[in-house]
């Protein structure tokens, strides 16, 4: 057999928004080849989850194919060290806010070992040189920013023909104070397997119910490659975003279900970024003339007090607004029908414990 040193690596573009008083803690990535050139990747499935408003979880399944003969390749998983306000130092020497680690090859359940390296140039001669991680622990001397980096990696017995990996992990998510979350996924790396391309791409993003977010129009033009599962709405919109990415951008707005995004013969230009901006008011007080409310509850805590009685009685309608409830009151049903989110939905009555946990003790701390 031969022995072949494949990597999966994660592309070092720093963008202002992690100094943008931000915390950045891990991002997505690739899987390819450094050396092997007679490999192509098939088909990629890529499933990526919001939880709790706290966790991204990464579900990616590969389907490659080997037109040579059998041969054993080392795949590695290079991830950035996290970097602001954040403990950086490794816990257990793992990467400090990636969890769950895990990776299946051909319906097999492979072990992994951990490099800490500090260049690209790690893998030479067939071998990843790693520092070890006493020295490593010995050199930080300063926890919010580290020069190191982490290689996960391990060995996979590529048969002749179509494999199958399976690839699975937790994050954290980033924040910053312009931003309620962010990340990142590396897209263009994919170019580097012999094809140059995926032929055959698929993407599902799950963000939870009542979420507004954005996502940068730097890997894609069509806007037809995009469906939603589900029941929302979206917009092309342009912003001036700290980011070297597009300024144009897609705002979705999903009250429930996932958005899709499919491609044959995929060729990326440019990296997956999706955010939800924080709702901030300088005002100290909630108006109903100027200012909006929140689509996502998971910023209504943002919500500035009411400056008259009307703009009480909106807050208290945002979360059957969410929902689509047909308000009786005039002023009241102008305004929700003047944010990009409201979809009316005649059927739906006004139920207080269909409203989630989070839901019913802001309105009850907000009718005070």
């Amino acid at each position: 057999m031969k022995k072949v040193l494949t990597s999966l690596l994660f592309f070092s573009i720093q963008i202002g928004l992690y100094a943008n008083d931000g915390v950045f803690l891990a991002r997505g990535n690739q899987l390819i080849p450094v050396f092997e050139t007679d490999v192509s990747l098939r088909k990629e499935i890529l499933e990526i989850k919001k939880v709790d408003d706290k966790i991204i979880q990464v579900d990616v399944r590969y389907e490659i194919f080997n037109s040579s003969e059998e041969k054993d390749i080392t795949i590695g998983f290079e991830a950035l060290s996290p970097n602001g306000d954040v403990n950086a130092t490794p816990v257990k020497g793992k990467h400090p806010y990636i969890h769950d680690f895990a990776v299946k090859f051909n319906d097999v359940n492979l072990p992994f070992k951990i490099a800490y390296v500090h260049d690209s140039l790690y893998a030479q001669s067939g071998e990843i040189r790693s520092t070890p991680l006493n020295e490593i622990l010995g050199s930080i001397t300063d926890v919010n920013y580290v020069d190191f980096f982490y290689v996960y990696y391990f060995t996979a017995n590529v048969k002749p023909g179509l494999n199958v990996i399976e690839h699975k992990y937790n994050y954290d998510i980033s924040s910053s104070v312009e931003y309620h979350y962010y990340f990142e996924y590396v897209l263009t790396a994919a170019n580097r397997w012999a094809n140059r391309q995926i032929d055959d791409f698929r993407m599902i993003l799950d963000m939870g119910s009542y979420e507004d977010f954005y996502i940068s129009k730097s890997f894609f033009q069509n806007d037809n490659f995009w469906k939603l599962n589900g029941k929302g709405n979206y917009s092309v919109v342009s912003e001036e975003v700290d980011l070297e990415q597009s300024p144009e951008l897609l705002n979705f707005r999903i009250h429930s279900g996932t958005i899709e995004y499919s491609q044959k013969n995929f060729k990326p230009t440019g990296e997956l970024f999706l955010f939800s901006k924080n709702l901030i008011s300088y005002d100290g007080y909630f108006d109903y003339k100027i200012h909006q409310l929140p689509f996502s509850y998971h910023q209504q805590y943002n919500v500035q007090l009411p400056v008259d009685e009307i703009s009480k009685e909106i807050i208290l309608a945002l979360p059957y607004a969410r929902r689509g409830f047909v308000f009786n009151d005039k002023i009241i049903q102008r305004y929700y029908e003047s944010t990009v989110w409201y979809i009316p939905d005649p059927d739906y009555k006004i139920d207080f414990e269909s409203l989630t946990g989070k839901e019913k003790e802001w309105l009850e701390e907000m009718k005070q």
